[in-house]
């Protein structure tokens, strides 16, 4: 089972993320596979910088292995 993660970072005047103003965007589905998982990943990414937010990191969570897949 996997969760898809998002990270984003608002950013400061000179375009660099502030690591103070960062906010961890989660999927409220399990997804079965890490295909499925990454489909919707492709999905929140657009959702999080369509919001405003700098994205400074996204990965598919393994709760098998309680590990990050490195996409």
């Amino acid at each position: 089972m996997f969760s898809a993660m998002v990270l984003g970072c608002m950013l400061n005047a000179d375009g660099t993320s502030d690591p103070f103003k960062c906010k961890a965007f989660v999927s409220p589905m399990i997804w079965p596979t890490v295909e499925a998982c990454m489909s919707s990943l492709q999905v929140g990414i657009a959702e999080v910088d369509n919001a405003g937010w700098a994205v400074v990191d996204y990965r598919c969570y393994d709760w098998e292995n309680k590990e990050g897949i490195p996409l």
